[in-house]
């Protein structure tokens, strides 16, 4: 009775000791090198998709084993898989954009290598300005608002977008042509006050955002 104990004994232990010992996840060698890409760089801010690629490799320039455990992280945006398991040294994951304008840093690591960061553009940089002066034609010494609707490369109007207008030939802007923040509808407006002092002339208006700019004309009769 008492050996019979004692190799139930033996057996519950062996037992736990197996439930314990989970097989580790198969890691980079320290040595290895992640490189990573986007594609595009540029995605649209409500339905864009970027395909990220991990390739790993060993020192000598191999592919790791198939089967290394690859983690992704993104600083905004939503990756399809947080982990994944290479083949012929390659994982594919997506990047999709869900909503929120901005800049993702994604990178992917494995063991104690990791891959320099990508930047995705979520939403895209400024594309387009559309100036617009409501009237065109005012007397001298009168008003105009001017409106500034910035759009990005996808056609989406972009919000929190800095922009400073200038005006030529004496005229003044309430904005004192400081920077200004495009609201949720991607627009900025300004009054502009021709002077007093010249008539017959035009007025140069022009809004700068991002590396764009555009100009447009206010007669002054």
């Amino acid at each position: 009775m008492k050996r019979v104990s004692m190799y139930v004994l033996l057996l519950l232990v062996i037992m736990a000791l197996c439930a314990s010992c989970e097989e580790a996840p198969l890691n980079a060698p320290s040595d290895s090198s992640i490189r990573l890409y986007a594609n595009p760089s540029e995605i649209d801010v409500d339905s864009g998709v970027s395909v990220i690629t991990a390739f790993v490799t060993e020192a000598d320039g191999t592919y790791v084993p198939d089967g290394t455990v690859v983690y992704f992280s993104t600083t905004l945006g939503k990756l399809d898989f947080s982990e994944m398991e290479t083949s012929n040294g390659t994982c594919i994951n997506y990047l999709r954009a869900g909503g929120r304008r901005g800049e993702a840093s994604v990178v992917a690591t494995s063991g104690s290598t990791a891959s320099a960061e990508v930047q995705i553009a979520i939403g895209g940089t400024v594309g387009q300005i559309i100036l617009t002066a409501q009237p065109d034609t005012i007397e001298h010494g009168a008003t105009s608002v001017i409106i500034c609707t910035i759009l990005d490369s996808y056609g989406n109007p972009i919000s929190n977008q800095p922009v400073i207008i200038t005006a030529t030939n004496g005229a003044t802007l309430q904005s004192g042509s400081q920077v200004q923040y495009t609201n949720n509808s991607g627009q900025v407006l300004d009054i502009l006050t021709s002077s007093p002092e010249y008539h017959d002339i035009q007025i140069t208006v022009t809004a700068y955002s991002g590396d764009q700019s555009e100009t447009i004309t206010i007669t002054v009769d």
